[in-house]
């Protein structure tokens, strides 16, 4: 039957289903780390800064970048995006205390600004400093009830749909940005649909 099939026909079906199944094993692998770290704090707190820090760091440098048009340019983005990663890190091991609240802040204005009909210029840049100011102190007295799972749950719930769904990384940087893009339903529902998957692993 093998020899019956043509050598770019297996593999244009490889293809078909090899990266969609690698997709999905890598957002299952996520969710199955992140609610992992629930129970280590720290090091929880250090790995979510990280996350968002470099998520801000490429979504308003980016821009800058791609005018010029040279590729080492793109490659000095992401020098400072991994830079930006590992002062966010830095700074979330040593406060645990305030940045899975800041951070849970920051995430949620990402979230429900991707359910607008069309996204608000200055909605991410009044909301986001906002929620992460109010979230931080709601971290510093109830972080082990709210802020952690909050953060779990949003950033684990973007990050795992992002591997699933290749569009709505893009897209949630054009709504951090500030951008005039159409509401994306689909991605805003991935989101949305990893978050609840991530909040029934955790109770479970």
């Amino acid at each position: 039957l093998c020899s019956m099939v043509s050598p770019e026909a297996m593999t244009g079906l490889a293809e078909s289903w090899v990266e969609p199944a690698l997709r999905v094993l890598s957002a299952l692998g996520v969710i199955w780390y992140f609610t992992g770290l629930k129970g280590r704090e720290r090091l929880f707190s250090g790995v979510i800064a990280a996350i968002v820090s470099g998520a801000l760091v490429f979504t308003f440098l980016e821009p800058l970048f791609a005018v010029v048009g040279i590729e080492l340019a793109v490659v000095a983005l992401y020098v400072l995006v991994v830079t930006g990663s590992l002062v966010g890190l830095s700074l979330g091991v040593f406060l645990p205390t305030m940045f899975p609240g800041a951070s849970a802040g920051v995430a949620l204005s990402a979230f429900i600004g991707s359910f607008f009909e069309s996204s608000p210029t200055m909605f991410f840049s009044i909301a986001a400093p906002s929620f992460a100011f109010v979230g931080a102190g709601v971290s510093i007295k109830y972080k082990r009830f709210v802020a952690l799972p909050l953060a779990i749950i949003l950033v684990a719930g973007c990050v795992s749909a992002s591997l699933v769904l290749p569009s709505l990384f893009p897209y949630v940087v054009d709504v951090m940005r500030g951008d005039p893009v159409d509401r994306n339903l689909v991605s805003a529902l991935s989101w949305l649909l990893a978050s609840c998957i991530v909040t029934a692993t955790l109770a479970y």
